[in-house]
């Protein structure tokens, strides 16, 4: 790299309060890697459900089929459960809550979504929603079943996108990355780098 770019990557790394490693992966995780599509807004989330392509484990593959299902069906599997609770938005339990009546209750926009929803979409088969980046450094272990220890381990599986999904179809905007040894150090300096101590808001 020339001296003079090299001086440029430092000084806008020291204005921004990334490290050069952190300020490169916020390029890849916002260009090549498009990480955004998905982990954008305040909590890095778009509190969406998608399928990442998880495939199968050994722990998996010791499971009953009830055991199974229950672990990888995802939002498909929550919809369900959803309409059947007793304590969904319809529920009779909650009566008068927060001076909400019954009826705007079940009337509001996130209740009537829930009538709407499509149970049967495949689309929401090993779906699980997005979430927050924030802190991810201190929340080992990693996706919705915890198989990954690490932030390498994370990285790995999108830097290869091996195998085919246990159930479901993994999410048509994911890509290979083929990250070289240098960028995934320089991405995963970004992740660290949403690190931030917790606030007791008592205090």
């Amino acid at each position: 790299m020339p001296l003079d770019a090299l001086a440029e990557e430092q000084a806008a790394g020291t204005s921004t309060g990334f490290s050069r490693d952190a300020l490169a992966g916020l390029r890849l995780f916002t260009g090549r890697a498009n990480c955004v599509l998905c982990h954008r807004g305040p909590l890095l989330s778009d509190q969406q459900f998608h399928n990442i392509g998880l495939g199968e484990t050994d722990r998996l593959a010791a499971l009953s089929v009830e055991q199974w299902v229950a672990d990888v069906a995802g939002r498909a599997k929550g919809q369900i459960e959803v309409r059947a609770s007793e304590f969904n938005c319809r529920a009779g339990v909650w009566g008068d809550n927060g001076g909400m009546s019954a009826r705007e209750r079940v009337e509001s926009e996130s209740c009537r979504e829930q009538e709407f929803a499509d149970i049967e979409n495949y689309e929401a088969v090993g779906a699980f929603k997005t979430p927050t980046l924030r802190n991810v450094a201190l929340t080992a272990p990693y996706f919705h079943d915890g198989r990954a220890s690490s932030l390498d381990d994370v990285i790995d599986h999108y830097d290869k996108l091996a195998g085919d999904p246990v159930i479901g179809h993994r999410e048509e905007s994911l890509r290979r990355l083929d990250l070289t040894s240098r960028e995934k150090t320089q991405f995963k300096a970004f992740l660290e780098s949403l690190t931030s101590p917790v606030r007791d808001l008592g205090e």
